[in-house]
């Protein structure tokens, strides 16, 4: 059973360190297989089967005599991040909730542990557009990784590669830059120079310089990336989407249009597969194939993507989301344009049966 401990501690999330006696009394009852299936699917990308699979396990570790809080904690824990990779995001806060009730009546405040779930719940802020909210807790979990585990431990650095990803969207460029090439150096100490943890970081980092027209810096690390990716998940992953679309954005700048407009087309395509055709991480992909068409000026293409982007935006983050105002502004002024346009050529053709 300590293997399976292991285990445990190395896939979930939160990697909390509970007894081997508590995850042995609920292997027999079938709650510690469904939990690594669980973690497993969710490892290849398979989040709706994943999802079914985590339902079940808190609920076994729910009506089970012999749970105890650890067990719901690690499932309530798991369910939460997995409802936030599939934007069920009212659904996952219900339940970040719960776990940080039980964890600091266990624990206290200021553990490492609180740390972890920290962590967690800043993400789901994220991915609500509530900024401020997430760097709040994202700093109070640095506070205590570091006090904790050193300012130059693995967990530290992964959350200074998300407080970077918060300052780059305030526009604190100087302060991300600053905070990925921290996560980055303590990660290639610790991990070596290809770990697969290098990646987000590397794909950040690329991202940012991209925006500041740093084109050469940022091929340089998206191509170190995409090997990373490559090496250890093959030729389709989430991350591999992601470094496509940046790619493919740095080549529009380049006016290489149709290798950008392939790899849009090939990044939309594995995200729709791992994540459905209706997530948010389409949409924003799908808006900036949309950008894409405007700047080569094929805007019933762009009209289409934009369209189709907004909608699941609105249904999955609601209309206040800054990321569906932002996307929608630009559908507002592309229908202006169009309808400019069209009455402009309304005109011309008037004039000419004159």
């Amino acid at each position: 059973m300590h293997k399976f401990k292991q285990i445990i501690l190395y896939i979930f999330i939160i990697c909390i360190g509970f007894s081997s006696s508590s995850l042995a009394r609920n292997a027999g009852n079938g709650w510690l297989e469904l939990t690594i299936e669980s973690t497993k699917l969710r490892k290849e990308a398979k989040y709706t089967e994943s999802l079914k699979i985590a339902e079940e396990t808190l609920q076994l570790a729910i009506e089970n005599a012999d749970s105890t809080d650890d067990d719901i904690l690690i499932s309530i824990n798991n369910l939460a991040s997995l409802y936030d990779s599939l934007a069920q995001y009212d659904k996952a806060e219900t339940l970040y909730t719960r776990a940080l009730k039980i964890l600091e009546k266990k624990v206290g405040s200021n553990n490492l542990l609180i740390a972890k779930l920290l962590n967690n719940i800043a993400t789901h802020y994220n991915f609500l557009g509530k900024y401020s909210d997430a760097q709040n807790y994202y700093e109070d979990s640095l506070k205590i990784r570091e006090n904790y585990s050193g300012k130059e431990s693995t967990d530290v650095a992964i959350v200074l590669n998300n407080l970077a990803e918060i300052y780059t969207i305030e526009e604190q460029y100087s302060k991300a830059e600053n905070f990925y090439k921290r996560s980055l150096l303590i990660l290639e100490k610790k991990l070596g120079m290809y770990h697969p943890k290098l990646e987000p970081i590397l794909t950040n980092l690329a991202s940012l310089y991209s925006s500041q027209g740093k084109n050469k810096m940022a091929e340089e690390l998206c191509t170190r990336a995409l090997g990373i990716l490559e090496k250890e998940f093959g030729d389709e992953s989430l991350g591999i989407a992601r470094i496509l679309g940046l790619q493919a954005r740095i080549y529009e700048k380049k006016k290489k249009y149709v290798i950008a407009e392939k790899l849009y087309n090939r990044s939309v395509k594995i995200l729709e597969n791992f994540l459905g055709k209706n997530h948010p991480n389409v949409a924003i992909t799908l808006s900036n194939f949309a950008v894409f068409y405007i700047n080569k000026n094929e805007l019933n293409k762009a009209l289409k993507l934009l369209n189709r982007s907004v909608k699941i935006l609105k249904n999955k983050l609601g209309s206040n989301h800054s990321e569906t105002i932002k996307i929608s502004k630009i559908l507002m002024y592309l229908n202006r344009d169009i309808a400019s346009k069209k009455n402009s050529n309304q005109v011309s053709d008037s004039n000419k049966s004159k």
